[in-house]
Formats: C-alpha cells, sequence, structure tokens
C-alpha cells in the first residue's frame, strides 16, 4: 500500500511539473513603439495663457524594457500653441502670425505597474529634455500706436532650453497593439520670459 502511494505521488508531482511546463509565461517584448496626438493648454504665465490659444502635441517614441514593469523611453514631441488676437475687436484683420513653437527631444523612466498583459493598466512617467523654441513673426498692419495696446513683452527669442515633464495615464488593450490616454506637465525655462508652463493631454497608440 505504501508503495502504491508513493508511486501515484510520484505520478502526480511529474504530471503537475509538466503542466507548468506546458504553461510557460507568454513573451514580453523587449522595446515597445509609442505615437499620440492630442491638445496642449497653456498653464503658466498670465501673458502665456491670455495672449494663446488651446495648441496641439504630437510625440513619437521607444521605450526599452530594462526592470520589472519599468522602460526607458526615448521620444520626439512637437508642442505648438498660436497666438490669440480675438480679444482685441477687428485684431483678426490687420494681425497674424506668432505661434510658439516646440520641439523636444528628451528621455522619460516609464512605470507601469501589475502584469503587463492584462487589459486595463495605468502608468506614470516622469523625465527631462531639451526642447528648440522659436516663434513665428507677428505680421502686424495695423496702426503703430495699436501693436503694445494688444500685446506687451510676449515674444520669444529662438533658443534651445532643458525642460521637464512628468504624467500618468491609462492603456488599454490585449493584443499586440493597445491604446492610452494620457496628461502630462511640461515646463521649460526660457531666458527672458520665464518658465513656460503647458498641460498636453495626449491619445496615442503601442506597439
Amino acid at each position: 500500500m505504501k508503495r502504491i502511494l508513493i508511486l501515484l505521488s510520484i505520478l502526480l508531482l511529474s504530471n503537475t511539473s509538466l503542466r507548468g511546463q506546458d504553461k510557460a509565461p507568454a513573451k514580453i517584448k523587449p522595446f515597445n513603439i509609442y505615437a499620440s496626438a492630442g491638445l496642449s493648454t497653456t498653464s503658466d504665465p498670465e501673458w502665456l495663457k491670455d495672449f494663446h490659444k488651446v495648441g496641439y502635441h504630437l510625440e513619437g517614441a521607444v521605450g526599452f524594457n530594462f526592470l520589472p514593469a519599468t522602460q526607458l523611453v526615448f521620444k520626439y514631441g512637437i508642442n505648438n500653441v498660436s497666438k490669440d488676437f480675438e480679444f482685441i475687436e477687428g485684431a483678426s484683420d490687420f494681425v497674424d502670425g506668432g505661434k510658439l513653437k516646440m520641439r523636444m527631444y528628451g528621455i522619460d523612466v516609464r512605470f507601469a505597474p501589475g502584469p503587463p498583459l492584462i487589459p486595463f493598466r495605468p502608468f506614470v512617467f516622469a523625465g527631462v529634455g531639451l526642447s528648440r523654441i522659436t516663434e513665428d513673426d507677428i505680421t502686424y498692419t495695423g496702426p503703430a500706436d495699436q501693436l503694445a495696446d494688444f500685446y506687451d513683452g510676449g515674444t520669444i527669442d529662438d533658443q534651445s532650453k532643458l525642460y521637464v515633464n512628468f504624467g500618468g495615464g491609462f492603456e488599454f488593450g490585449s493584443g499586440p497593439i493597445k491604446f492610452f490616454a494620457q496628461v502630462k506637465y511640461l515646463q521649460v525655462k526660457t531666458k527672458e520670459q520665464g518658465e513656460l508652463k503647458f498641460v498636453p493631454i495626449s491619445f496615442g497608440v503601442k506597439f
């Protein structure tokens, strides 16, 4: 009887071991590609909010897995906002241009807790980078004495400055392609205009 129990125990353990081998964990890709687009709102200072419309934010990135649930993400982004002259009556007839453009090269650390294959997963990120800031010329064809009335001291010289950003969101989907929504806080310090702050909200796809 003892021999039979021992034999059954050995067979049971062997069968359990084989099943464990059959259910090998799904392979996790060594890297992911991200692409996103959305709106960018101005946050601070006051002149940035008052004299600019809601703009757009585009971004492409490659994220490399180097720790559990953690990626090192290399990215390139565009953050553009246009001047808003609508609060001056008739300004659209004689004022144009002045779009503020940012071309950003950066690196983020992205952390997404939980199993990688679940269909709904939160994530957070933070990073730094270099931003190339330019501004289109303002075309003004109205009376010269009105120029300072509607726009005073907001022009920005072309420059390259460091920026910081952080944010979070959710990714969803269970297949090889996932979708995500995120919000970030973006801050860059300029030479003469101080710190410019933006809040882009984006939707994207992850391969």
